[in-house]
């Protein structure tokens, strides 16, 4: 007669008990062997599956990175669509800001010019020189656009330069802070009615150009300027159009020490040419005058 096998009567009857004593007290000796039992029979099972468990975490985590649910895939592609279009509103606002500027700068312009007489050339600013006062702008227009030497370059009120040399697309702008430019000018309040001005207001200095960018004038000590005020040029160096135009706001007026019984007037030109993108080129009209 041949006997059962040993092992499976083993497995069998261990399986059994560990059902058994599942529901046997868990204190006393017999739940304290049940418990450490039932924790070394644990460990054995642990050791035995994790390894194979890992290689199908790892595979199903390759899966993944390689086919990601289409959900997911909705929302990246939505997510790169949004900056797109996030990017192009920006694109729009900011030239949208750029039109109104001019539109804004051109209605300055007829205030000041009459459009009967003047058309205006707005080319962008192509160049600049490399020293800190900036004294000379590439504009990308030239003789194909009617400019010849002389013309005035301004910015709204803002008297900028003038043309001093003109190629067949291109022209060179010489800027009121070039070394060496001497300029006459009143200071006058920013809001004042020209006609009402008292006569201490209607004297003329003259500026001279600094390296740093800004204008300075030496005046008597009784001269009338202030802070925020505005320096309009009057100088007959300059074509008549440009007569009245602003070359910028005084920054500072302070004493000289090298000179008795005199003062310094400081004036920073607006705008800034570091950041001028587009300019105006004033073009008087055949009978409208001479630059």
């Amino acid at each position: 007669m041949r006997l059962p096998a040993l092992r499976p009567l083993l497995t069998y009857g261990l399986i059994l008990a560990v059902f058994v004593c599942a529901f046997v007290p868990t204190d006393g000796g017999l739940g304290d062997l049940y418990q450490g039992l039932s924790k070394r029979l644990r460990g054995v099972a642990v050791f035995a599956v994790q390894p194979i468990a890992h290689v199908f975490s790892l595979v199903g985590t390759l899966r993944d990175e390689q086919k990601r649910p289409v959900y997911q895939q909705d929302l990246v592609a939505a997510n790169e669509l949004l900056q797109l279009r996030q990017g192009e509103i920006a694109r729009l606002r900011a030239e949208n800001q750029r039109l109104l500027k001019e539109n804004a700068a051109l209605q300055k312009l007829t205030e000041i010019f009459d459009p009967k007489l003047n058309d205006y050339v707005r080319p962008t600013v192509t160049g600049r020189s490399a020293d800190p006062a900036g004294a000379v702008l590439t504009i990308n227009a030239g003789r194909d656009a009617q400019l010849v030497e002389g013309l005035i370059v301004v910015s709204g009120p803002n008297l900028l330069g003038r043309v001093v040399e003109v190629g067949g697309r291109s022209a060179s702008v010489e800027l009121i802070t070039a070394p060496g430019t001497r300029i006459n000018a009143h200071i006058k309040p920013a809001v004042w009615p020209a006609d009402a001005l008292p006569e201490a207001r209607q004297r003329l200095c003259q500026f001279d150009a600094k390296p740093d960018g800004t204008l300075e004038a030496i005046v008597e000590e009784d001269f009338v300027a202030e802070v925020g005020d505005l320096a309009r040029l009057e100088d007959s160096d300059w074509p008549y159009a440009a007569r009245g135009m602003v070359l910028g706001e005084v920054v500072a007026v302070e004493d000289t020490e090298e000179l008795a019984l005199r003062k310094r007037v400081v004036v920073r030109p607006i705008p800034s040419v570091r950041f001028l993108g587009r300019v105006t080129v004033v073009v008087p009209r055949e009978g409208g005058g001479t630059p």
